[in-house]
């Protein structure tokens, strides 16, 4: 299980998760997606740490243990600089060892989104990033859009309904079986979902520019054949664009949450295949 911390950021209150393994190789920082929080992670983490590779995450602004109106992880600039504290943390307790930044769905989104603008882009040893938010398979139509944009000049903070079903995910036994239901909701604030739209839409075309030295580092990058949330149509497309630094891998039949498996898996072999790339990528971690 892990250890729970508060996170020294600039909000209000920020809550990590650390998992712990004796004499670690590397560690892996977690940033989840909509509606969820870092303590979902556990099973994944679980396995990470049995390789030898630490564990940290923390729930993001407006979700889990952390403060904020529900579903409102934004502006993102701050965001980012929550991430910068992670980071931090993470060198602080593990000096010297390299780190993994890892993100899923929205996750996804603010990960790649650091990669490029980050302050300490430079400083994670790889990326690994799963089902991102680059497009969604249900589109938002333009006039909705324009609904949301003069929503968010009156109150960025106004939550809608996030739709997301616990049958699209994953394997039913997965989803399902985390008793901390009450740190589940269902909401997107305006400023959130517009701000990871944006951004989405600027990485797969390839104009989100930053000055950073995150593009240079290894990416894993993957998403879900059956994926019902976020569009593989959009991965493929932002993936064409990146070299050789990037490996890609299409799942198939698998859905939204890759590490939650599908209807017959329950994604051992997905968390496996991360935990093997890390080791072959990092020669400090495979010696």
């Amino acid at each position: 299980m892990s250890t729970v911390f508060k996170l020294n950021t600039s909000f209000k209150s920020t809550m990590g998760y650390q998992w712990n393994t004796q004499n670690p190789r590397a560690v892996l920082c977690l940033i989840h997606g909509i509606c969820e929080h870092a303590g979902r992670y556990d099973r994944m983490a679980q396995m990470f740490t049995q390789s030898g590779l630490a564990v940290i995450g923390m729930d993001l602004r407006g979700h889990g243990c952390s403060s904020g109106r529900r579903g409102h992880c934004a502006p993102r600039n701050e965001v980012l600089k929550d991430i910068d504290q992670l980071l931090r943390y993470a060198d602080c307790q593990y000096p010297g060892l390299p780190i993994v930044l890892y993100g899923h769905s929205l996750g996804g989104n603010i990960v790649l989104d650091y990669r490029v603008r980050g302050m300490l882009s430079g400083s994670p040893a790889a990326y690994i990033i799963s089902g991102p938010w680059l497009g969604l398979v249900r589109k938002v139509p333009k006039h909705v859009r324009l609904i949301l944009k003069a929503a968010h000049k009156v109150k960025p903070d106004f939550a809608i309904n996030a739709n997301l079903r616990p049958a699209h995910l994953g394997n039913p036994k997965m989803i399902m079986g985390d008793g901390r239901k009450a740190l589940f909701h269902n909401s997107i604030t305006v400023q959130t979902a517009l701000e990871a739209y944006k951004i989405g839409r600027a990485l797969e075309k390839g104009s989100h520019k930053g000055n950073n030295g995150g593009v240079e580092k290894p990416m894993l990058l993957m998403h879900g054949e059956f994926d019902s949330v976020c569009s593989i149509e959009s991965t493929r497309a932002f993936a064409s664009l990146q070299g050789d630094s990037c490996t890609y891998i299409e799942w198939p039949g698998y859905f939204h949450e890759l590490h939650n498996g599908n209807l017959q898996k329950d994604g051992t072999e997905v968390i496996q295949t991360m935990i093997d790339w890390i080791i072959q990528t990092l020669p400090e971690v495979s010696d």
